[in-house]
C-alpha cells in the first residue's frame, strides 16, 4: 500500500531519530474528509507543542481511503 504525507516536504531522513511511535488509523465517513482534515491539523498542533513529532498520511495506491495519524517521540 502507498501512503501520502499531507506534507510534501517530509523527506525519509527526517525520520531517521525519531524514538517510540502511536499510530492511529481513521475512516472518514463519507463526506467528512474536510472536517477530517481540519480536525487533525489542530491536532497536530497541539501535539507538536507538546513535545511530539506529527505526521499525518492519506492511503494512496492500494488503501481505501483510510488517514494514518502517526506521533513520534524522542524516547
Amino acid at each position: 500500500m502507498e501512503a501520502l504525507n499531507w506534507d510534501e516536504s517530509v523527506k525519509a531522513a527526517d525520520f531517521a531519530q525519531d524514538g517510540p511511535y502511536r499510530v492511529y488509523v481513521w475512516q472518514p465517513n463519507a463526506g467528512k474528509a474536510a472536517a477530517v482534515y481540519a480536525s487533525f491539523t489542530q491536532a497536530a498542533k497541539m501535539h507538536t507543542a507538546m513535545g511530539a513529532k506529527v505526521n499525518i498520511y492519506q492511503e494512496g495506491v492500494g488503501g481505501n481511503g483510510k488517514v494514518h495519524y502517526v506521533m513520534s517521540f524522542e524516547d
